[in-house]
């Protein structure tokens, strides 16, 4: 068998491209991180399980994913609240195991959600996808240029029990 350009080149391209993919990617590009990808992107990665009583694949693919888009803005406030609550713990040199020992964390949360839940709006569904048991996963991406600098201006009052 003779080996012409033709498949030389297909080989050539497929080796490049094969291998350009497996490498991980960060930033922009990114649907597995969750957290900032830049100081103006925050990054929010959502998954809901269908109704497994419902037959066929279609009806419980198209359940989760009406779940996963309602619980959107949900989870967009509260992974902005944890990144907020986490950074103020750490500029103020506090360290807890879990946010259960925040005193006051009913009420830090509420001021969270108030101050936080404007923020949605400058989000969009970047990718969503299902995973084998039909769960659907929704990459959602808030962008807003300083983001990172106005939710970590946010100072709520927390009230910590550090067990001491």
């Amino acid at each position: 068998m003779k080996f012409n350009r033709i498949q030389a080149f297909t080989l050539v391209l497929y080796v490049i491209l094969g291998t350009g993919c497996m490498h991980t990617r960060t930033g922009p590009g990114d649907i597995q991180s969750r957290g900032f990808l830049s100081p103006d992107t925050f990054q929010v990665i959502l998954t809901a399980a269908p109704d497994t009583k419902l037959p066929g694949l279609v009806k419980q693919r198209e359940n989760a994913r009406a779940a996963a888009r309602a619980s959107v803005s949900s989870g967009v406030i509260l992974e902005l609240g944890n990144y907020c609550i986490d950074y103020n713990l750490r500029i103020n040199n506090i360290i807890i195991d879990r946010y259960s020992q925040i005193i006051n964390i009913e009420q830090v949360r509420a001021a969270l959600n108030k101050n936080i839940a404007p923020y949605v709006r400058h989000g969009k569904i970047v990718t969503e996808y299902y995973l084998p048991d039909n769960s659907c996963v929704i990459v959602f991406r808030v962008r807003k240029r300083g983001l990172r600098k106005e939710i970590e201006s946010i100072r709520p009052v927390l009230q910590v029990n550090t067990g001491k």
